[in-house]
């Protein structure tokens, strides 16, 4: 049982490496935004990176979702979407989210004026956005991909506290090591009820 926990605590820590680092990091970001706001204000800017004009066909869809996937494909920029409020049936605002910075499409069908804008690319904000991407939700490989991987990950520190425990209870040897082990672990969850008792009133 020793040999299966610590191999199980060994594998799941180096499987969880790069998700740890990165929500490590966008955490330590997200709680000094006020140290990053020069760039972060830059990283929202969207600028004009293309433009044309886009009459479409008889078989261009009438529902607006089913437009703006069209929209994409003609693009190649097919993936995960959402549309902000426009003129129902002269504008579609179609908003791509990506980590290396979002675009946002804008249709008018009244000109058939096609405009792509997309924020220029900030390290801080591709760790940012790698934290918040959610799948499921969406019909794309890569984003369930992503949302599967993540919850392996969570599945996977599961384990590591697991087995970490486990691996303390069976190796701490000397009273010493058992009673700074155990003092450790009740401060902690100690500090985290308490806070969290606080954040909840």
């Amino acid at each position: 049982m020793y040999s299966l926990m610590r191999q199980v605590h060994l594998y799941t820590g180096f499987f969880c490496i790069p998700w740890l680092l990165v929500y490590a990091t966008s955490g330590f970001l997200i709680n000094h935004r006020a140290w990053f706001k020069e760039e972060l204000s830059r990283a929202r800017e969207y600028r004009v990176i293309h433009e044309e004009k886009f009459v479409p066909g008889e078989d261009f869809p009438r529902e607006d979702n089913k437009r703006a996937a069209a929209i994409l494909a003609r693009l190649g920029l097919e993936g995960p979407f959402y549309l902000s409020a426009g003129d129902k049936g002269k504008t579609l605002i179609i908003n791509r989210p990506s980590a290396g910075g979002a675009y946002r499409i804008v249709w008018r069908g009244k000109d058939h004026g096609l405009v792509v804008r997309r924020q220029p690319f900030s390290a801080i904000q591709w760790v940012n956005r790698l934290h918040f991407i959610s799948g499921y939700q969406t019909r794309y490989l890569s984003a369930d991909t992503w949302a599967g991987l993540v919850d392996l990950v969570t599945v996977s520190m599961w384990l590591w506290v697991i087995t970490g425990l486990y691996l303390w209870y069976k190796t701490a040897g000397t009273r010493r090591k058992v009673v700074l082990g155990g003092l450790c672990l009740t401060t902690g969850v100690v500090v985290f009820a308490v806070l969290a008792v606080v954040f909840t009133g």
